[in-house]
């Protein structure tokens, strides 16, 4: 017999993962924030070349991570589909820098 209160250890982990998805995307997005208010008050390193593109990236990366911690945690029964939109953007993000 299965108690309610067991957590299976997929589950754990799975939750886990969510969850670290979900704070590193914060975690970019306020490391951007921070650097568009340097940027306006006008104390930033400017980029050059295809680094220019960065900040851009890293939102985009920021915004999928999110995404894909909260579908994890909403649908834990598919962790797969909901990373395939990172998936897809890590691949793009590496071909940008190739």
């Amino acid at each position: 017999m299965h108690s309610a209160d067991v957590v299976d250890d997929n589950e754990a982990s799975g939750s886990m993962l969510a969850t670290a998805e979900i704070w590193l995307g914060c975690a970019l997005f306020a490391v951007l924030l921070v650097r568009h208010v340097l940027r306006f008050l006008g104390a930033e390193y400017e980029l050059h070349g295809v680094y220019a593109l960065l900040p851009l990236l890293l939102m985009w990366s920021a915004l999928l991570l999110i995404a894909a911690g909260g579908a994890m945690r909403r649908f834990p029964q598919h962790p797969i589909l909901c990373h395939i939109p990172l998936l897809m953007w890590l691949i793009v993000f590496f071909l940008a820098f190739t």
